[in-house]
């Protein structure tokens, strides 16, 4: 059901790792009824990703996913929320990261259900 409408995220790493294309589907996965995702990252190390304004006009939440998205984060509209989850990989295996950033998505949803069972409990 979700509360009022799903949260509108993007997930924005500055690495061409796939880190923000897998924050995307973890959201479709798990948490689909209480937020719809969209993963932004450069195309390769050389390029640097740029939000457009319509991906910020859409987002209610960006999340940053590491220090080279943090460093280039464009100034955003005071409706738009920002969040800094560091997924940095020193020397930490893909399955330890991937069950991290599945944490902070599942921990994301929760927030939503939290908001939803809150509003419920005034109706």
């Amino acid at each position: 059901m979700g509360y009022k409408r799903r949260a509108q995220v993007v997930f924005l790493s500055g690495h061409a790792d796939g880190l923000a294309e897998l924050a995307m589907q973890w959201t479709d996965q798990l948490a689909s009824s209480w937020m719809e995702a969209r993963g932004m990252a450069p195309l390769s190390e050389k390029e640097q990703q740029v939000l457009s304004d319509e991906d910020l006009a859409w987002a209610d939440v960006l999340v940053t996913l590491d220090a080279a998205a943090l460093a280039d984060l464009p100034l955003l509209p005071s409706r738009v929320q920002h969040r800094h989850y560091p997924f940095e990989r020193n020397g930490e295996d893909e399955a330890s990261l991937h069950q991290r950033l599945r944490a902070r998505i599942l921990g994301m949803a929760g927030g939503m259900r939290l908001l939803e069972n809150a509003a419920q409990m005034e109706d």
